[in-house]
């Protein structure tokens, strides 16, 4: 098992989160299993291991394995073999590990829901990324990333929007802007974005219905069908203004340049109560 070596660039990459697998599953999905080897295992499969063999495997998020996961990859670390489950068969592998996480995997060990030896294994060529406060001069090269990733074409943001973000605080890291981005390319029809639309969708963050906006992720990644997902996203967009403007109706329908009636009617559609 190799933790670093050169790479050919042919060589395969298999970048796994260890956050999206199933505890029951992790085994299998790592080092493989033979058919039959469970319900539903139908064929044999390599695992992520097996795939990545001659390359590189990226372990994200590696603190969510469970310890039993933890003892085999040791294992698999030291030797440089992996058995399948559901066979009793080893398989040697060479594979250069690379491993992540956004837990203090050091704490982990004192908790003992990390491995001590697993961690001291790992931990080679450790490489600390500070968070983004600590690194406010990335934040103009992001924006364009996650902006082209997003599908809208720099510059997204005015130089005043962007000077707000600089200076703003980060306790998210790149994880919260890539969501304010989100929005304000969901919720902005025009370009460059101003200052005061930024604040305005930025400020209500503490609100009830921003902060579940800002924070749900998984919303971008639910598959809906577009009226679903069109109206969802409406009726957050909505709350999150009425929060800006103290649930009043005439504020926010100013702010919106549309009639308060209209306003009022679009909100008993959506079912959006006000809360004064």
């Amino acid at each position: 098992m190799r933790t670093c070596a050169a790479i050919a660039p042919t060589a395969p990459l298999v970048i796994v989160n260890c956050a999206t697998i199933s505890r029951d599953l992790a085994e299998s999905q790592l080092f493989g299993h033979s058919k039959g080897a469970f319900t539903g295992a139908v064929a044999e499969s390599a695992g992520f291991f097996g795939q990545a063999d001659g390359g590189t495997l990226f372990l994200d998020e590696i603190g969510e394995l469970s310890l039993e996961v933890q003892s085999k990859l040791l294992r698999a670390i030291e030797y440089g073999e992996i058995q399948a489950l559901g066979s009793s068969a080893t398989v040697k592998v060479s594979v250069s590990l690379i491993v992540a996480s956004n837990r203090d995997l050091a704490g982990l060990v004192g908790q003992r829901s990390f491995r001590q030896d697993l961690f001291y294994r790992i931990n080679q060529v450790p490489v600390a990324i500070p968070g983004l406060e600590q690194r406010r001069e990335d934040i103009p090269a992001l924006i364009d990333f996650w902006a082209r990733s997003l599908g809208a074409d720099p510059p997204l943001l005015g130089e005043e929007a962007i000077e707000y973000l600089c200076a703003r605080s980060w306790p998210g890291n790149v994880r919260e802007l890539k969501n304010l981005l989100q929005r304000l390319i969901v919720l902005c029809e025009h370009r460059p974005i101003g200052l005061d639309e930024l604040r305005l969708l930025d400020n209500a963050r503490g609100s009830d219905a921003a902060a579940a906006l800002a924070g749900d992720e998984q919303f971008w990644r639910e598959p809906l069908p577009l009226g679903m997902a069109r109206r969802r996203l409406e009726k957050r967009y909505l709350e999150t203004q009425l929060a800006v403007h103290g649930w009043s109706v005439k504020a926010t329908a100013a702010a919106l340049n549309i009639l308060p009636g209209n306003l009022s009617r679009r909100l008993g559609e959506l079912d959006i109560k006000n809360r004064i």
